[in-house]
């Protein structure tokens, strides 16, 4: 039984992950629904979508050391953990616009790109 709830978790973390590492490719989906609701310009939403590249590319050299020293567990955890701060204030720009700025929206999205996502869904398992 432990092995089936083992599977059922690791299923779980994996889908979770994958939902989180498509954030970049999905911002297109939503970046219209911004730029109206916040009434930004067309370069604001663009400079949100340029932090969050640059914040994937340039941690990619760094994602395999911090495997190698920490270990997959301690890196899904650092993920989660700045998805969670990234994603948040996010939501709460959105939700209360007078507190959403361009310069606060495109930390937060680069904060989110640095999530280790596209390192540690290859190489989670749930034990070291």
């Amino acid at each position: 039984m432990k092995l089936e709830t083992e599977r059922h978790v690791c299923l779980m973390v994996a889908l979770l992950m994958s939902l989180m590492s498509g954030t970049m490719y999905a911002f297109g989906a939503f970046e219209t629904e911004l730029k109206s609701h916040m009434n930004w310009s067309q370069t604001d939403i663009q400079l949100m979508g340029v932090a969050m590249h640059v914040g994937t590319y340039l941690m990619k050299p760094f994602c395999g050391a911090i495997l190698d020293s920490c270990g997959p567990k301690v890196a899904a955890c650092v993920a989660a953990c700045l998805s969670l701060v990234g994603y948040g204030v996010v939501s709460a720009c959105v939700a209360h616009t007078t507190m959403g700025s361009v310069p606060l929206m495109a930390a937060m999205f680069f904060l989110v790109s640095l999530i280790l996502i596209h390192v540690v869904r290859k190489h989670i398992i749930l034990t070291d």
